[in-house]
Parts: structure tokens; sequence; C-alpha cells
């Protein structure tokens, strides 16, 4: 059975982030902002040290938030969408970093700070292009009445949400004013601009983001509300007679600045790594459900804190019945709505397993469905055919698992790959390990349907390709190999050596043998042809056991044999083997019930004696043997240049 282990090793995926110089950046504005953050604890240094490291700490996280903006953009050459999404939350980063430096200059000079100034400006412009950014990433498409829905549930979730700011952060005494001035307009526009930021990134998650796109924008989500929390601290003190230095807002505007400056590196991250990729967990669709009635319910009850003693001295009992009433109301709304919402999803995911299950529960081919982690989620019945295994025995395993060990790579590239580049399909072909052992090999075509609602997955529709790779693996080693010995033919011996000689250089030396058997026509005129290839048959097993593992024995031609040695360490190792050879064929054979007696002529030469090239390796040691036999057969003989120049009459045996 495949290992589970994914191909490529925490060590060695550890080494492939740290080679980015912007995670090895990323990794030291961490420590940065750690540091930025024990000097706000610790208070240490002067005055106008402190406050100079307080008010321009945030410089360098910006602007390697903009930096990092423009290489996501780069990253995502076809993606028009996310492009402009990234350069408008650049120019968010970059207006944040110009309103940062104005409040420095007023808050370091000796001048005082004005409220309002043109930094409340840069600053309510970059948070517009923020939400501008959020909401330019893909999704899928809306009808109008998801639009409207999304639009009722925005609207209904910034005013609940304002309710609450205002009663709370703001305080109901600015509110009652009867001319509101243009300071308490600005402290109210602060935490609506935030708020709508907040409502924005929360429902681009719910609505189901490109996969990829949700660890991302989670991490923008955490740094967005990280700097609404800090805004309400400060809007809460500036309400109040004036904002001075505190370190819990300084602490909530440091990490949320740098939340969302690091995420479009963690965009460039899941591209240039090929992370997994991830989509919004179950609980999505019941929080996009509930958040309006939350927003609702919590702004309700911040009225009835503030009215009801009111009406109280008006209405006495019937404001308590009727608040009952209304929660009583409001408990079985949100009742209704959950069984609503749980029903609706299990009549879609039954349908949806019904419908596959009829399409393929007849067919040959292996339907498979992944879930976004790339986890069975679906397998047809003819998984019993190709693995004797029931389709139960797949179910929430991952697919690599499955995968045998030498295809896991490609297998693991070719899903990641379609997933990550979000194409609609990927071909491959690879060999799937039963549980019992048994191997399937398959051609697949992948789909990606993750955004499809009535799928989420991914769909693997894999054919057995096991009887055809069978047959080209028959055809393909009849056509390299001597149908009487098995033994490698002429032509695949001499792609062998040109392969070989290619890394001789690397690998050492190589020898090759030329062998021909004496007085074997002998055989052939007494005993008959059949006792001849019973003779050569016998003939390969014994050299086959004389040589070593990693050398090559071919028949070249009739009673004529070749060796391949790579790495030989010296001449002597060469002839002793030769040697080894010559005395096992010396030995007697029992050819058809009669003691044969037979001997060899070796010829052999080394890429230290003869050129690199194949054919004058061959000849070379063809002469050598020519020489030997010439000499008196059984016998070993190196090639020496000088034999080229020999005439040596053929010999017909």
């Amino acid at each position: 059975m495949a290992s589970e282990e994914w191909p490529v090793s925490s060590r060695e995926d550890a080494l492939l982030w740290w080679s980015d110089w912007g995670n090895r950046v990323l990794a030291g504005l961490g420590v940065y902002v750690l540091v930025y953050l024990l000097w706000l604890i610790s208070g240490w240094g002067s005055d106008n040290l402190y406050a100079f490291v307080a008010e321009l700490g945030f410089v360098p996280i910006l602007m390697f938030g903009v930096i990092f903006a423009i290489r996501a953009i780069r990253h995502l050459p076809d993606d028009r969408q996310s492009q402009m999404a990234w350069a408008s939350i650049g120019a968010g980063l970059a207006g944040l970093l110009i309103a940062d430096g104005i409040w420095a200059w007023y808050t370091l000079g000796s001048s005082a700070e004005p409220f309002p100034s043109s930094a409340d400006v840069f600053y309510i412009l970059s948070v517009l292009c923020l939400i501008v950014g959020v909401t330019r990433f893909p999704t899928p498409p809306l009808t109008m009445p998801q639009y409207l829905r999304y639009l009722f549930d925005g609207a209904i979730i910034l005013l609940g949400g304002m309710v609450i700011v205002g009663y709370f952060i703001i305080g109901a005494g600015l509110l009652d004013r009867a001319n509101l001035d243009l300071q308490s307009a600005l402290l109210f526009a602060y935490p609506f601009t935030d708020l709508i930021l907040v409502i924005a990134v929360l429902f681009m998650m719910l609505r189901r983001p490109r996969p990829g796109k949700v660890g991302m924008l989670s991490l923008m989500a955490a740094g967005i509300i990280a700097l609404f929390a800090g805004n309400l601290w400060w809007v809460y003190f500036e309400s109040r007679g004036g904002f001075e230095f505190h370190v819990p807002t300084y602490t909530l505007w440091m990490i949320g600045y740098a939340l969302i400056a690091t995420s479009p590196q963690r965009q460039v991250d899941i591209i240039r790594r090929k992370l997994p990729l991830t989509e919004p967990g179950k609980g999505a669709s019941w929080v996009e459900t509930a958040l309006p009635y939350i927003a609702a319910g919590m702004a309700l009850v911040v009225f009835i804190l503030a009215a009801v003693p009111r009406m109280l001295d008006d209405f006495g009992l019937l404001v308590v019945l009727f608040i009952v009433l209304a929660s009583f109301v409001i408990a079985r709304l949100a009742l209704t709505l959950r069984e609503n919402t749980q029903y609706q999803i299990e009549q879609v995911r039954q349908a949806s397993e019904t419908r596959i299950q009829a399409l393929v529960e007849h067919s040959s081919d292996l339907i498979t469905v992944l879930d976004k982690d790339f986890r069975i989620r679906f397998q047809s019945p003819s998984s019993r055919d190709l693995t004797g295994a029931a389709p139960e025995t797949f179910l929430g395993t991952s697919i690599f698992h499955w995968v045998h060990e030498d295809d896991r790579p490609r297998v693991v590239d070719a899903i990641q790959g379609m997933v990550v580049s979000e194409d609609d399909q990927a071909r491959f072909e690879w060999r799937l390990a039963g549980p019992n052992g048994e191997v399937a090999e398959l051609e697949t075509v992948a789909s990606n349907e993750l955004e499809t609602p009535e799928v989420r997955g991914i769909v693997l529709n894999s054919r057995d390709m096991s009887e055809r790779k069978q047959h080209e693996r028959e055809l393909d080693f009849r056509a390299n190999h001597d149908s009487l010995t098995g033994l490698p033919n002429r032509a695949a011996f001499v792609s062998l050596l040109e392969y070989h000689l290619n890394s001789v250089r690397t690998r050492g030396n190589l020898g090759v043998m030329f062998i021909d058997l004496d007085r074997f026509k002998a055989v052939n005129d007494n005993l008959g042809h059949d006792a001849g290839d019973d003779l050569l048959i016998q003939v390969a097993e014994r050299m086959k056991a004389s040589v070593r593992s990693q050398d090559i024995i071919s028949r070249f031609a009739g009673d004529e044999f070749t060796v391949l040695l790579p790495d030989i360490d010296s001449t002597d190792g060469l002839m002793a083997i030769a040697e080894r050879i010559r005395q096992t064929i010396d030995q007697p054979f029992v050819v058809m019930g009669t003691e044969v007696f037979i001997s060899s002529s070796i010829g052999v030469t080394t890429t230290a004696i003869s050129d690199l090239r194949a054919e004058s390796l061959v000849s070379d040691a063809d002469v050598a043997m020519y020489i030997a036999k010439h000499n008196g057969r059984d016998q070993t003989m190196l090639f020496e240049p000088a034999m080229l120049a020999e005439q040596v009459p053929a010999d017909d045996d």
C-alpha cells in the first residue's frame, strides 16, 4: 500500500519558504513588530524618543505592505480582478502611510494637533480604498435576489453595529446634540467606514471566493478587526475630551497594520509553494444567515437599555410583557432559520449524491469525488473490479494515500496545480495501489468543480489502462529482446552502450566483450537446430551467472554475444570476468540427452583503449575476438590498436 507521506518534506518546504525574499522580509517584520510592542509596554527611553518610536513605528510596516501588494499584482498576470483588488489595497496602505506620517508630524512638532486635519482625510480615503480592494476579489457571480439579500444584510449589520458604537463608544450625549459639528460627524465617520470595511471582508469570505483566497482574506480580516478595535478605542477617548497616548490603541493599530500589510505576501506564498487551497468552513453558511439577525438583536438590546427606563414610567407592565414576547419571537425565528438551513443543505447533498450514484452505478470507469482537502468524498462501485475493495474503504482518506509512491509527485503536481491555477481540467496517468496489494494502472481526467454548488469538489474520471499498458510492455520487450534467450538484442545493446558512453567520464571506465561460440555450427549440423537453440539458452544462463548484476549481456547475432560492463576499475578485473565466462562455457552441456562440449573466443576492449563511440567499441572487441579465434580458439584476447593492421581470415565457425 502506498505511503501517506507527502512528496515534499517539511524541511524542504521550510527551505522553499525561506528561499523567497518576501518571506525573509516577513520574518524580519515579525521580529520588528514584537520589538515595537515590547518597547510600548516597557516605556523605555526619554519622552521624546518614546513618542518618536511610537508615532513612526508604523512606517516600515505600511511601506512593505505597499511593496507586497505590488508583488502580488505581478504574481497574478492572468487574474485581472485580483490585480485590481491588490492595486486598491496597495493604495489604501499608501494612504494609511501618508495619514500616519502627517499625524506624526503634528504629534512630534511643536504645534498643537488639529482635529479635523488632512491626516483624517487621508485616513478616510485609505479605508475607502481598502473597501474597494476587498470587494474586487473574484467570487461566484450573484443573481439579483442574492445581490439584494447581501445589500440588505450589510445594511442591517451596519446600522445595528452603529447603534452599538453610538451608544457605548461615541456616547449618547454627543448624539443628543441638536447641531452636530464637523468634529462630531468625523468621530461618527471613523467607526462607520471601518465597520463597512469589516462587513466587506467578512462577506467576501462568506461568498466563497476562489480557492486559495480564504487564508489570505482571513489574515486581512483579522487585521481589519484589530484596526477597527484600535479606532474604537481612539474614538471613545476623543469623544470624551481628547485622545492621549494609550498603549492598547497603538498595540491594536500595529497588529492591524501588520496583518493587513502581510496578507498580499501570503497570496504570493500560496502561489509560489503551490499550497493546498481552502474554502470557507462548514459554518460559513450559518454565519452568513445569522449575522444580520445577531446585529439587529444586539441593536435592539441597546435600544431597550436606552429607552426602556423612560418607557417603564409611561407604560409599566406592558413594556415588560412586550420585551418577553419579542424575545420569544426572536428565539423562535432563530430556531426556524437554523432548521431550514440544515434541511436545505441536507436536501442539496442527498440530491447531488443520488444523481452521481445513478450516473455511475453501472459505469466501468472509476469516478472519484474529492473535497477541498483532497480527501475522497465519493467512490464509484467500480472500485471493486479494480482493487477488490468496496467504495466505503476509500471514503474519508486522502487520494494521495492510494497513489503508487513512484507516481505520487506527478499526481500531487497535477491535482494541486490545477486547483492553484484555477484550471478546469488536468490529465495524468498513475497507478492506484489497492488495500490488498492490487495495482491498477489508470488514465484520469480531473475536473475542478470546487465552485459548482451541486458538487463542491474535484471529480476524477479514471479509466483502467492495465491491459493496454501490459500489451505495450510486451510489444516493447519483443522489439528490444531476443525471443529465444530473452536477452537484449543487437539494437537494444547498441542503444544501452550509447547511453552509458554519455556518462562514462563521470562514472569511470567501461568495458565491452564480444563472444563467439567455437564449433557451434557442428552442434546444429549433427543434432539439429532445436538442439542448437537449447544450447544457446543454456549458454545465456551460464553467462548471466558469471557476470556482475550491473553488467548487460545481449545476443548480438546467431551464436555471437556481447557484454557491456559499466564502471570497470581495471583491465585485470575485466579480463577476470571474461575468463570466468570462458571457463563456464568450457564445462560440458547436456543437450537433448547428449553431452556436448563447446568453447568460446572472447574479444575485450575498454574506453581507455578504443574510441568513445559505440561502433568503435563493438568493432574493436570483434577484432580481438577474431584474433583469439585465429590463434587457436578457446581464449580471451584484449584489444590492441596494432590488431587493426593484421589480416585475419574469416572463420566459418
